[in-house]
């Protein structure tokens, strides 16, 4: 039981920018939780960095996280939040980091627009975006693949000078 009530004492920010954006974030869920410990997870790249952050308490760089966010994190971490810095003001265009996170059990759910403002979110609403960008990819697949082909086909305009 102290495991858990343990465990519930983190935020977890999921690294979707990049480590040069995630000052905003960071001063963010320091303001809103300043007795909490904020994890982040992250790739090698970033997690020298992170460490070296004094509002970092540790930086997790999970196996599934080596080829990007395609996979999902399968964890049964359980904590007091999720926070993922997103660059516009609602998260469109992150599916990939939200089905990456699905598994975690949250109280909270954050989105961290522009990755400075906290905005929360049901945990019901990251799920549809997952489902609406995942079709949108599918069904746009087809459509890209054949402005690809044309824009590679075609000659270009001989030129004359006269």
């Amino acid at each position: 039981m102290a495991e858990k009530q343990n465990s519930a004492q983190k935020v977890l920010l999921i690294r979707s920018v990049a480590v040069e954006k995630m000052d905003g974030a960071l001063d963010a869920c320091s303001l809103r939780w300043p007795d909490k410990d904020i994890v982040v997870i992250t790739d090698f790249a970033g997690h020298p960095e992170l460490m070296a952050d004094s509002r970092v308490s540790d930086a997790l760089v999970p196996n599934e996280l080596a080829n990007g966010f395609q996979g999902v994190w399968d964890t049964q971490e359980e904590v007091e939040a999720v926070v993922i810095p997103v660059g516009n003001e609602n998260g469109v265009g992150y599916a990939k980091v939200f089905r990456f996170v699905s598994r975690v059990r949250a109280q909270e759910w954050y989105l961290a627009s522009r990755a400075t403002e906290l905005k929360r979110v049901q945990f019901s609403t990251i799920l549809k975006r997952v489902r609406v960008e995942w079709w949108a990819r599918v069904l746009l697949l087809p459509v890209s693949y054949v402005i690809s082909r044309m824009l590679t086909f075609r000659q270009p305009k001989p030129v004359s000078i006269v």
